[in-house]
């Protein structure tokens, strides 16, 4: 396309042409990783980082629907935790979703986190860090700008924009808000265990969720005199296993703490006219409760790979539920409709109006 300028002036009237034409290649960049040899799309428009699903991990249910730049859903089958190396003298460690994508991608999250500049004239990702830069290379993609919440004007789209951290995972500057911790009194000598044996497949999966969670400050070594096994646990609907202590021999020594976990009976009963309803399942929940300082060394699990400590509660442990429950009440006490059963919360209202009240209530 061409454009003319006319300029006044004393001389005679020049003539300035500017042209320019769509691209011959793609503009989206890919950088590779090192240590899988795979390439990632680096993407700012991307709320998310993802990686692809596999066969049987479709089999899964979905646990979350994003949606692509053309309003088309993708859905999601769960996280997985990879560390990466671009050759910028650092690893790059971070949970991924698992969807129903072709090619990974690095997001606006992965990048803001890790500082990441992306450099699309000299093909390269700059580590602003470092100050190195990995090279990449320009190609097409069919995939990008995927989005946690679709655009749509809608009241309840509105209340998500405007509280956008609560839909965000967790990460380790992620400070804690409140002042509940996980206390338990234990009688007796303390429990040891030996290590059990894992299968190759669950052992790497041990091995790289006790490595995201150190990343995340919830686990630590541990010279602890107690020692409860591993133990791996099929998460629910799913085809992942999820690693935790087996802490039986533990429990068997702990006070029971008391305090009564609701009967969704009782609650059901008050549901009656209502016809709008929310629920809100918390992302590891029980991690986002502080291990009380005295007790962390009871929670010592030993693996084939080294004996680590909990900072944060843990599934499994006696009273975990009883101490969540407690947290939850307090925080939903008084709040009308809010309805909370340990670590899911229902939502229920009878208009529209009242709804969006209630959850922003609960938001803020």
């Amino acid at each position: 396309m061409c454009s003319t300028v006319h300029m006044a002036g004393k001389r005679n009237q020049q003539r300035i042409a500017a042209t320019y034409s769509l691209p011959k290649e793609s503009r989206r960049l890919f950088i590779r990783d090192r240590i899988s040899n795979i390439s990632f799309l680096v993407d700012t428009g991307s709320d998310v980082s993802l990686i692809p699903a596999n066969t049987y991990q479709k089999r899964n249910s979905s646990q979350q629907t994003l949606f692509a730049a053309n309003s088309s859903t993708i859905n999601v089958y769960g996280q997985k935790t990879l560390s990466l190396n671009f050759n910028l003298r650092r690893d790059f460690l971070w949970t991924f979703l698992i969807a129903d994508v072709s090619i990974p991608i690095l997001g606006a999250d992965f990048l803001h986190y890790f500082e990441l500049v992306p450099d699309l004239r000299n093909k390269c990702l700059r580590d602003t860090k470092t100050k190195l830069q990995s090279v990449g290379h320009l190609k097409y993609a069919d995939l990008h700008s995927v989005q946690i919440s679709i655009s749509k004007d809608t009241i309840y789209h509105k209340l998500l924009k405007e509280f956008p951290s609560i839909a965000k995972l967790p990460n380790p500057n992620q400070p804690v808000k409140h002042t509940t911790v996980h206390h338990f009194v234990t009688k007796g000598p303390p429990v040891v265990a030996k290590p059990r044996r894992l299968a190759p497949d669950r052992l790497k999966i041990a091995k790289s969720e006790f490595q995201n969670m150190m990343h995340l400050g919830h686990l630590r070594p541990s010279k602890s005199n107690y020692a409860s096994p591993l133990h791996m646990v099929p998460k629910k609907g799913t085809l992942n296993w999820r690693p935790v202590g087996d802490y039986r021999a533990l429990n068997s020594q702990t006070i029971k703490d008391k305090y009564p976990i609701p009967c969704i009976a009782d609650f059901t009963a008050e549901l009656h006219g209502s016809k709008l309803f929310s629920r809100i399942d918390l992302i590891k929940a029980y991690h986002q409760i502080p291990i009380h300082p005295e007790d962390i060394h009871k929670t010592a699990i030993c693996t084939p790979f080294g004996l680590f400590e909990s900072t944060r509660m843990q599934f499994g442990l006696c009273n975990a539920s009883a101490t969540f429950q407690r947290f939850i009440d307090e925080v939903t006490r008084g709040l009308p409709g809010v309805y909370s059963f340990v670590d899911d919360i229902l939502i229920a209202s009878k208009k529209h109006e009242d709804h969006s009240q209630h959850l922003k209530t609960l938001f803020a």
